[in-house]
């Protein structure tokens, strides 16, 4: 009986600490996601650097904050494509869940999510499968 309890507390104290290690590291990609200005630098598609070819200047200069409160906003950045537009064009709120992170618009009724690939203080990289188009955009991003 005495090596049955050792056993099931050995496996408990696995499971707690694994389960531990997880939400350190969804805390640790929160923490890194935080407070910075997220601006696009690549997107490719099936392998295929795509960003200047889908956008213009004025969009590739956008940048996403994401607060504490779990909100974001989406800024136009040094150029607008119209001068009269808002800075700010979107706002929402935001929440990771293990490798993935959702985005809800205040603008749409959806919410989104895309898979992220490396999230570290320098650089963030998600993966989104296009099931519409049949290919697989991954979107690099960097602090400003």
């Amino acid at each position: 009986m005495t090596k049955l309890n050792f056993t099931l507390a050995i496996l408990l104290s696995i499971i707690t600490v694994s389960a531990c290690k997880k939400d350190e590291q969804t805390d640790d990609k929160y923490e890194q996601l935080i407070g910075k200005k997220w601006k696009i630098v690549s997107i490719t598609e099936d392998g295929r650097e795509v960003l200047a070819t889908k956008f213009t200047p004025c969009v590739i200069d956008d940048y996403f904050v994401f607060s504490p409160n779990n909100t974001y906003s989406n800024n136009e950045g040094i150029s607008k494509c119209n001068p009269g537009d808002p800075q700010v064009k979107d706002v929402g709120s935001w929440s990771i869940a293990g490798d993935v992170l959702y985005m809800q618009s205040n603008a749409l009724p959806v919410k989104s999510s895309v898979n992220i690939k490396e999230l570290t203080s320098s650089k963030m990289v998600l993966l989104h499968t296009n099931y519409s188009a049949n290919s697989i955009e991954i979107k690099t991003y960097v602090p400003e």
